[in-house]
């Protein structure tokens, strides 16, 4: 073998490595909150898939100022290494095909102030071979969007725009993710401390009728229910099947859905736990459908 062949195959094993490292990150979502706050805080949940590599590399969206890193299930601590905005984290799959991790961060000045608005701007750098992408921004207490009337003022537009009776909730989804994923976010803090008493007027409605309806109109979206936020991809899964068909048996599930009976039993409970659906026996099964609300 000469040498340049050598170093042509140097090459190739150098890059395939990089990318088989990175493809051990399944899905990913990503939560925003905190804003109002000195600090802010971003949450990335990881489902991680065991491909025989023991290192985990993600890339934040800057160098934070602080880290912590756990698994989901028994919240014991990782062993990570952070250079400026690039994390390897130390995984031990163990006997397990997956597994899910927790990395909590905190950064300053992650909002830019400019004239009393409030600007959001997060570009988050993607792994390769990502199946799920998930990234939700927590508004503050209090907070309204700038414009409503100007799209642009919310880039890209959101999957889902919630709220949970405190805050509003934007939701991004993303099937086929990019390299990158992007948001800017424009928004305002409402302050009822104001001289003129029909400001303090519509003020008070706005609070009292609630920021759902409020963006229901401008946007014409129908939101009929307000989910929880934070749902594993199997959960969703289950949630949106039963919310298709309103009612149906816990059996048809098992048909619908490549899952093991103790597994869909799991999924159930813990969608009861989160008071999205209710179960009533019947017979031999169990007729599922959402929980009002």
């Amino acid at each position: 073998m000469t040498k340049k062949e050598i170093l042509a195959l140097v090459v190739l094993l150098a890059i395939f490595s990089s990318a088989y490292a990175q493809s051990n990150i399944d899905e990913m979502t990503v939560i925003v909150a905190n804003l109002d706050k000195d600090i802010s805080e971003i949450t990335y949940t990881l489902v991680l898939l065991n491909s025989g590599e023991d290192v985990i590399v993600l890339d934040l969206i800057d160098k934070p100022e602080g880290v912590n890193v756990y698994y989901k299930d028994n919240f014991e601590n990782l062993k990570y290494e952070l250079n400026n905005s690039h994390l390897k984290i130390k995984v031990d799959f163990g006997k397990y095909k997956q597994r899910v991790v927790v990395v909590k961060c905190f950064f300053s000045n992650l909002i830019k102030i400019k004239n009393g608005e409030r600007i959001l701007a997060v570009k988050q750098p993607l792994p390769q071979n990502i199946s799920n992408f998930e990234i939700i921004v927590n508004l503050p207490k209090g907070a309204i969007l700038s414009d409503v009337e100007n799209s642009s003022l919310i880039f890209p537009e959101p999957t889902n725009i919630l709220s949970d009776g405190k805050r509003i909730i934007l939701n991004w989804q993303v099937d086929y993710p990019r390299d990158n994923f992007e948001i800017f976010v424009d928004y305002r803090m409402l302050s009822l401390q104001v001289n003129y008493p029909i400001q303090i007027v519509i003020s008070a409605l706005i609070i009292s009728a609630g920021f759902v309806v409020f963006l229901i109109k401008i946007y014409n979206k129908k939101v009929n229910r307000i989910i929880a936020i934070g749902l594993s991809h199997e959960e969703k899964k289950i949630y949106d099947f039963i919310k298709e068909k309103g009612e149906i048996k816990q059996k048809i599930l098992l048909k619908e859905f490549d899952f093991s009976k103790p597994k869909l039993s799991k999924l159930i409970r813990t969608l009861e736990e989160k008071n999205l659906i209710e179960k009533k026996p019947r017979g031999r099964t169990n007729i599922l459908k959402l929980k009002k609300i």
